[in-house]
């Protein structure tokens, strides 16, 4: 096997090992509670910054509405399935911005920062929130923009 496939799976089964303890949590963590009930709210046709009231961007909210929707209301277990797959797929995007800056070493070391620094000793540091949800898209833009880098 590959040292970067090899590399590449102790990733995934580290992030999916840390975060065994969010998939198997029965109800929200933290800041997920919060915009779950919004979502749902959303998804009633309740009015964002209206009727259902939230100081979170509108694509969070309308992200989280869409997650509910397509995992059903409140199945916590199936949304923190999806918080790890959105941390997997930002894991992607560090490894991918780090190979194309610098090398894959550092795309690997990168990527398995990441993995440990959204995993804390503290458990709400496991929700999917606002920080956790911008840093996929942050991460993809950046590996646009330095594109024709290498």
């Amino acid at each position: 096997m590959q040292t970067r496939t090899r590399w590449g799976l102790l990733l995934l089964v580290l992030t999916v090992v840390l975060r065994v303890p969010a998939i198997i949590h029965p109800k929200y963590i933290d800041d997920d509670g919060g915009y779950a009930v919004v979502a749902h709210e959303l998804l009633a046709g309740e009015a964002l910054y209206q009727t259902a009231i939230d100081r979170k961007p509108p694509l969070l909210l309308w992200l989280y509405a869409a997650i509910f929707l397509v995992v059903g209301p409140y199945n916590w277990t199936l949304f923190h399935v999806v918080g790890v797959l959105w941390i997997l797929w930002t894991l992607v995007g560090f490894y991918a911005l780090g190979t194309r800056l610098f090398d894959e070493n550092t795309g690997l070391v990168a990527a398995l920062l990441y993995t440990l620094y959204t995993t804390s000793m503290y458990f709400r540091n496991l929700a999917l929130n606002g920080e956790v949800m911008m840093n996929l898209p942050i991460v993809w833009a950046l590996w646009i923009a330095f594109h024709d880098r290498t």
